[in-house]
Formats: C-alpha cells, sequence, structure tokens
C-alpha cells in the first residue's frame, strides 16, 4: 500500500511557533497602543491573519493554541517556563529527561497526572513547540567561574563578608557553633548535557539534578 505524502506547506502540518506570551502583547500592542496589525505581528512574530482574526473578534482573543488542548493551562505552562529560565540563570538547567520529570512532577501536584503515567517526549516536543523561545543548549563548564571566582579580589571578599557574618551572630570566639559542609556527591569538573533554557549561552553549575518545589 502507498504511503501517503504530508505536504509540508499544507495548513494540516503547520503548527503555531509563537508563544501565548507574544500573541498576548501583539494583541494588546494593537487594541491599546494603536500599532498596525501587520507591524504588531511582524515585531512579535505572529501571523497577520491570525492576530487579525482576534483583533476583530473573530477568534476569542483569550484562544491562543492550534491542535489539540495541552494538558497544562497557558498560565501554567507559562509559571513552569519561568521556572526553567530561573533554574539555567542559577546554572542548574534541565536537560530533556529532567526538564520532563519536572513537568510530570508539576502536572501530578496540579492533580492532572498521576504518578503511573509521567509525560512523554511527544509532550516535550509540543511544549517546546508552543514556547520557541526556549533552546536547547550547551552550558559551559564551571572550570572558567572556578578560576574567575579565585582571584585576589574576590578571596579578599569572601573573608570580608565571612567576618560581617561572624560578628553578626556573635561568632567570632565560639568555633563550636560553626560547621563546615563539604561537597560530597556534588560535581565541579564536568562535561554538562544540553539543557534547555531562553539564552544562547549558560553556565552549568553541576549536572546533578536539583529538585524544586512548586
Amino acid at each position: 500500500m502507498r504511503q501517503k505524502q504530508v505536504n509540508p506547506t499544507s495548513s494540516a502540518s503547520k503548527y503555531r511557533m509563537y508563544s501565548p506570551t507574544a500573541m498576548k502583547n501583539a494583541y494588546q500592542a494593537v487594541k491599546e497602543m494603536k500599532i498596525p496589525i501587520k507591524t504588531a505581528a511582524r515585531q512579535f512574530g505572529i501571523p497577520q491573519t491570525t492576530l487579525r482574526d482576534r483583533v476583530l473578534g473573530r477568534i476569542d482573543p483569550e484562544t491562543t493554541s492550534s491542535g489539540p488542548q495541552s494538558l497544562l493551562s497557558q498560565y501554567e505552562e507559562a509559571i513552569f517556563v519561568e521556572h526553567i529560565k530561573g533554574m539555567a540563570q542559577l546554572g542548574y538547567g534541565y536537560s530533556r529527561s529532567e526538564l520532563i520529570d519536572q513537568a510530570s512532577n508539576y502536572a501530578t501536584f496540579l492533580g492532572k497526572r498521576d504518578k503511573e503515567h509521567p509525560l512523554s517526549d511527544r509532550w516535550y516536543r509540543s511544549f517546546m513547540a508552543r514556547w520557541p523561545e526556549l533552546k536547547k543548549v550547551k552550558p559551559r563548564a564551571l572550570v572558567n567561574y572556578r578560576a574567575q571566582a579565585t582571584s585576589k579580589e574576590k578571596v579578599s571578599d569572601y573573608f570580608s563578608n565571612l567576618k560581617s557574618a561572624l560578628l553578626k551572630d556573635n561568632l567570632m570566639d565560639k568555633p563550636e557553633h560553626i560547621y563546615n559542609v563539604d561537597e560530597k556527591g556534588v560535581q565541579t569538573e564536568h562535561n554538562p548535557p544540553y539543557v534547555i533554557c531562553a539564552e544562547q549561552s549558560t553556565p552549568a553549575i553541576t549536572s546533578a539534578l536539583v529538585l524544586q518545589r512548586y
């Protein structure tokens, strides 16, 4: 039996390549700032006809998704996206599998999934398509940041801050109240995997998975 060929330019194969936030901003730019539809569409990367349909009231402006409805709402996904960005900026970017695990935990927390049915690679691909601002990048290893942190000025600042903390808590003559926590189980020299972030480049502090409560 001959396999049906899919035309990549057909409407069925096209998918929205803009985030819900971009659509909302474009809509507000037209309605509130009186920017022309064509200009706003180009500025925010929104199809002109799609934006026009919402501005003219042909489609509810809150409708920003195409195809089957996603598991998480637009608001819930927006929160998750900000979480991903924040973790990446701190140096704890999620790999593909870690992002799926975190999303599964999030969906379970929201009562939209159970632990026996985690999210799949298919959900991941759809999620990344809905939020094209997220990118899969190779992080910078920690070694450069360790070198930058061992300058004379940095070390001097560290001991100055330490002294201030000890004086503040009255610990200068109480060494028995001071504890040291080592880095056991934390990799400081590693080859980090690709992670998801909103920047072209991001640092990686450790490849260990950091769990975050929502």
